[in-house]
């Protein structure tokens, strides 16, 4: 088992981004609470796989810290009923545990050669759902400030928690299905990023996994 996860260390870290993504619908948009929890839970499991990827006691402390910073913030929140500067410092805290599992992801992936061959493409997969969260919560971040910045086109409301992976998917996918849309300059701005973004990762990934082949001599 130990041989398997030093092998394949980015596995575990799509399994859990899948299981986020996959549970995403089951938020509590009225309760806050239980979204705020279930924000913390998801990023302590990132948190928790992302320490596979480089196993040193300087990356362990850096996420326990930022864990315990989520932490400290969902009890705070709790008390004062959802003060936004709380709130915004809650989705920046998980956005920056989310760039720096990127940031290993991407080295792990791309950055040893040694890599197998699956766990190398599993990292990139990852990478790529990782994008999908950063940006859910710079959305979440937006929707703090201006509750009307992303709404839903069938009944012109705001969108709800539940929906907004959903919504940062089909926006870095660029498939714009129509039924969520921006309103606000700064939503627009950061889904119009979030395509731009999507686009060049997997622009990037296709000329790197080309660049692994070896011409024929």
């Amino acid at each position: 088992m130990r041989t398997f996860f030093l092998n394949y260390r980015s596995l575990p870290l799509l399994l859990c981004l899948v299981c986020i993504i996959l549970t995403s619908t089951l938020r509590v948009g009225s309760h806050f609470l239980a979204y705020l929890i279930s924000g913390a839970i998801w990023s302590l499991l990132i948190a928790a796989s992302a320490s596979l990827l480089n196993p040193s006691r300087l990356w362990f402390r850096v996420f326990f810290i930022l864990a315990l910073l989520i932490l400290a913030n969902v009890g705070a929140q709790y008390v004062t009923r959802g003060e936004i500067a709380l709130s915004i410092s809650l989705h920046l805290t998980i956005t920056v545990i989310h760039l720096l599992t990127l940031g290993l992801l991407l080295r792990h992936a791309f950055g040893h050669r040694n890599a197998i061959a699956l766990d190398r493409i599993s990292g990139a997969v990852a990478g790529y759902l990782l994008l999908a969260l950063i940006w859910g919560n710079i959305y979440n971040m937006i929707l703090v400030q201006q509750p009307y910045a992303i709404v839903e086109t069938a009944d012109t409301e705001p969108v709800k928690n539940e929906h907004i992976i959903y919504y940062s998917l089909v926006t870095l996918t660029t498939q714009g299905y129509g039924d969520i849309v921006p309103k606000s300059s700064p939503a627009r701005i950061a889904a119009a990023l979030e395509g731009t973004v999507g686009t060049l990762y997997l622009a990037a990934l296709i000329a790197f996994l080309i660049g692994m082949i070896k011409p024929e001599e």
